[in-house]
């Protein structure tokens, strides 16, 4: 049944805190349940929030209008438990109700362990709220987790280990290679650099040379002219000069036939070396 008086709570340990509580009637002693996140006299399956260490009427206020003081975390307490027996040392203990504990777990809260049977229906309880049952939790959980991982499995991890710090060995290897291999490249580029500058110069001087030689051969192109040129006057001056030879010759003018042999010689030698 649910508390209608304060209750002298005999402890032993804890700590004092407070936590918002519920619209209702909290007395002193009760255990306290959380009610979506106000505290109220502990209904069975309530989170287990600790005792209240005072009495408080918010029966007729909104929720959080008074914060309730409360016993919390880890404490023990001289309390009635029907049925305890020395050999239960050890067992979880529910609640029911706010003044009621049982060592039946059913839909009730679960609020501590038996700490020491006393006598008849009288234990101390050590009463754990929900923060440190959850730590209790994560702690039984991870405790399990380190059973699991054997020592065949940390051999395992120290063998990895080794391989791992092999592995950076090559990789460090490895990179001292590539950097020697990039210096490499680096003096390749320079070279190829230098070729290219070489091969853009000897370009210039071939560039520079066709220029010349596209000179040279305007200047033959033109000395050819020249030459033809002269050619034609040259037979022209042949031509006459035969001419006046064979009027020279009907005249019977030798002197001038004479001279005019001796310039069409001329003339033919003077073709010869045109032609040559």
């Amino acid at each position: 049944m649910a508390l209608s008086a304060n209750t002298q709570l005999t402890l032993i340990r804890g700590e004092q805190s407070e936590f918002p509580q519920d619209a209702a009637t909290v007395y002193e002693g009760a255990m306290l349940g959380d009610n979506s996140g106000y505290a109220r006299g502990l209904v069975a399956g309530d989170a287990f929030l600790g005792h209240a260490t005072e009495y408080y009427d918010n029966s007729g206020g909104s929720q959080g209008d008074h914060n309730i003081k409360r016993m919390r975390g880890r404490y023990r307490g001289k309390v009635t438990l029907t049925g305890v027996a020395v050999t239960d040392v050890g067992a979880q203990v529910y609640a029911s109700a706010d003044d009621t504990l049982t060592l039946t777990p059913g839909s009730n809260s679960r609020v501590g362990v038996v700490d020491r049977y006393v006598t008849t229906n009288t234990a101390i309880v050590e009463f754990q709220t929900t923060e440190v049952a959850a730590i209790a939790s994560d702690l039984t959980a991870l405790l399990s987790d380190l059973a699991l991982n054997s020592y065949s499995d940390f051999n395992t991890y120290v063998s990895d280990t080794a391989v791992n710090k092999s592995d950076i060995v090559v990789i460090k290897s490895d990179r001292t290679v590539s950097a020697s291999d990039i210096t490499a490249l680096r003096s390749d580029v320079t070279i190829l650099q230098s070729d290219r500058t070489a091969i853009e110069s000897d370009i210039t001087v071939l560039e520079s040379d066709r220029t010349t030689a596209e000179s040279d051969i305007t200047v033959l192109e033109s000395d050819r002219t020249t030459a033809a040129s002269d050619r034609t006057t040259l037979l022209s001056d042949v031509k006459v000069a035969i001419s006046d030879a064979q009027v020279a010759s009907g005249a019977g003018d030798w002197v001038n036939v004479s001279d005019i042999k001796v310039t069409v010689t001329e003339i033919l030698t003077a073709l010869s070396d045109a032609l040559n």
